[in-house]
């Protein structure tokens, strides 16, 4: 025992260190209260009727008339109670209090990335708190888009176990792999899971080539084909909710329509142009380092604020005036 704390010690002060910054960084939590979360409300108010369906029979049901004209309720929430990994995502989002486990996880899955590339503690310590407090994750909580955030905390453990696996460490790294690939696909953001699976597929592709320039091809297709059964039990776990989604999105306007024009073929699906209509540009990825550097505060609270552009900007026309500044942007908020 005395061996293994003089080994790990350093990692263990370290995820203490992060448990403490958690719940200091969110002390209300400690007091009960939790972040307002736009779409956590909404996505609660989508429940309400299946939460009392299942509060009065016991199970779930898998339609509900609270979205639209009515839907599959496997969209908005469901049990999947035979899904090992739900139970997961529950000790993370329920064993603490909100947002302090996705952060957490954020921190501890960066940490043991930089770890596994062999980096000093203490600066994988700094490297994994610059990860997780860059401002892209705060808006993401901030917003409620939880779902998202909990997919980003999976990214780096995946990518330590992808690593071991290539290291020759088999069936460690597989396993791991394997874990974090089914806690990732059941965070159920699946946009997140894709972009992941491009990066790594580069990755691959990577060591392939050096495998080939180095003569070692037979040492990575044996690392390869542990990741490759790690995939498939991750994708197993899952195939409940991989199913049911893949099924439902032909459905939407993600999916082919069945009306026509007399001037027009069927509509082939949803546009590239309304998809990247959400994307964001080259220069807004630096707002994941720097906050504000593109878009800004919107609404009206926001910008009448003293220390806000906006308001510098307005009161330099409107000489300072305290009553007149607010109402000249709230003005020039309503043309």
């Amino acid at each position: 025992m005395n061996n293994w704390f003089k080994q790990n010690g350093t990692h263990v002060a370290i995820i203490a260190l992060f448990v403490v910054l958690c719940f200091v960084y969110f002390s209300p939590v400690l007091q009960g209260k939790a972040p307002a979360q736009s779409d956590v409300l909404q996505s609660k108010a989508m429940q309400k009727e299946i939460m009392e369906y299942k509060d009065k029979d016991g199970k779930g049901p898998l339609w509900t008339n609270q979205m639209f004209g009515g839907m599959p309720a496997y969209q908005i929430w469901v049990q999947y109670a035979y899904n090992g990994a739900t139970y997961g995502i529950a000790l993370i989002t329920k064993a603490l209090p909100n947002p302090v486990g996705t952060v957490l996880l954020l921190l501890i899955g960066a940490y043991f990335l930089f770890i596994t590339l062999k980096v000093n503690p203490w600066l994988a310590a700094a490297g994994a708190i610059a990860f997780a407090f860059t401002t892209y994750n705060f808006v993401l909580i901030a917003t409620g888009h939880s779902n998202k955030a909990l997919a980003i905390g999976f990214f780096a453990p995946i990518i330590a176990g992808l690593i071991l696996t290539l290291r020759g460490k088999y069936w460690v790294g597989a396993s791991l792999t394997a874990l974090f690939l089914a806690l990732e696909i059941r965070a159920n953001h699946v946009q997140m899971t894709y972009y992941l699976f491009l990066s790594i597929l580069i990755f691959v592709g990577i060591e392939i080539y050096q495998a080939y320039k180095n003569k070692t091809l037979p040492a990575l297709g044996k690392a390869l084909g542990f990741l490759g059964a790690a995939v498939v039990l991750a994708v197993m776990i899952n195939a409940s909710l991989l199913w049911t989604t893949s099924e439902y999105a032909k459905e939407t306007n993600r999916g082919k329509s069945n009306l026509t024009t007399a001037s027009a073929e069927k509509n082939a699906g949803m546009s590239k142009e309304y998809a990247y209509g959400w994307s964001q540009g080259v220069g807004e990825s630096f707002t994941f380092l720097i906050p504000n550097l593109y878009g800004g505060a919107t609404s009206i609270d926001e910008l009448i604020k003293p220390e806000s552009h906006m308001y510098k900007a307005v009161a330099e026309v409107t000489g300072g005036d305290p009553n007149q500044t607010p109402q000249a942007i709230q003005q020039l908020a309503s043309q």
